[in-house]
């Protein structure tokens, strides 16, 4: 399926979660938590390019909680690269509606989280401190080397974290509706791709990807004037256009304009 110029991606069963029970409210904390282990271990190896890591751990946060969002998201992502569009669909709405259904616990569970790393960084640090002191020099050189560089790689990995934003909007994110778009996209759902991709860029109107996909969904329709306008709106956020396509686009509403060319 050839559509002409390049559609941008995220690297990214409907399943919902019955509403909890109230002998299960007790429980519901722990659940998540352990589904967030499981789907960040994931997140990691999908960052990182293993696949197959990234399925099992993100698998696993979706076998704790059905509707874990960002594990589905994940999956999604997980069956792009795949080319598996359908099984990407399916994921990305799943998450969608688990981002409905758990958006406040998981922002709970982030805050709650990153106070604990910032805690356990203090305990490294403390550590740090004692072997930089009378008590490191008890032990050899090599030991405290050694333990200096791994609690030193503890630190860093976990100073990497960003703090969670408990401001952020509750509801589905923009990639969401941006990876739905691209799978539909990659179906031949022209249609239905770009009215996903529109929701994106209500929800989030500094979206760069989103205008560089609008642009080009526009253009297959026809819609020359308007694929222009999101392309330039790409380009102002940041995304590098195809300057062929541009061109393209200019031409095309020249033509559609009566214009002729010298």
């Amino acid at each position: 399926m050839n559509k002409g110029p390049f559609i941008a991606r995220a690297v990214a069963i409907v399943l919902c979660a019955p509403p909890l029970l109230a002998g299960e409210l007790r429980d519901s904390e722990a659940v998540l938590r352990t589904a967030t282990r499981a789907c960040d271990a994931g997140l990691r190896a999908l960052r990182q390019g293993n696949f197959a890591k990234a399925r099992t751990n993100l698998e696993r946060a979706v076998a704790t909680l059905p509707a874990y969002p960002e594990a589905h998201l994940g999956l999604g992502h997980v069956a792009m690269s795949e080319h598996r569009f359908e099984d990407a669909l399916r994921e990305y709405r799943s998450a969608r509606s688990g981002y409905t259904e758990w958006g406040e616990r998981l922002v709970d569970v982030r805050m709650q989280r990153y106070g604990e790393i910032q805690q356990e960084i203090g305990r490294l640090r403390d550590s740090l401190m004692m072997l930089q002191g009378n008590y490191g020099k008890t032990l050899s050189p090599t030991l405290v080397q050694t333990t200096t560089l791994r609690l030193e790689n503890q630190i860093r990995q976990l100073e990497s974290m960003d703090q969670p934003d408990a401001t952020e909007p509750l509801g589905p994110p923009a990639e969401v509706e941006f990876a739905i778009g691209n799978a539909l996209w990659r179906l031949d759902r022209p249609v239905e791709a770009l009215e996903s991709w529109l929701r994106c860029a209500e929800i989030d109107r500094a979206f760069p990807l989103v205008y560089n996909n609008i642009a080009v969904a526009r253009w297959h329709r026809g819609e020359y004037g308007q694929a222009l306008t999101s392309l330039q709106r790409a380009e102002s956020l940041g995304v590098h256009v195809d300057p062929e396509f541009r061109d393209g686009l200019v031409a095309a509403i020249r033509r559609q304009e009566g214009f002729t060319e010298p």
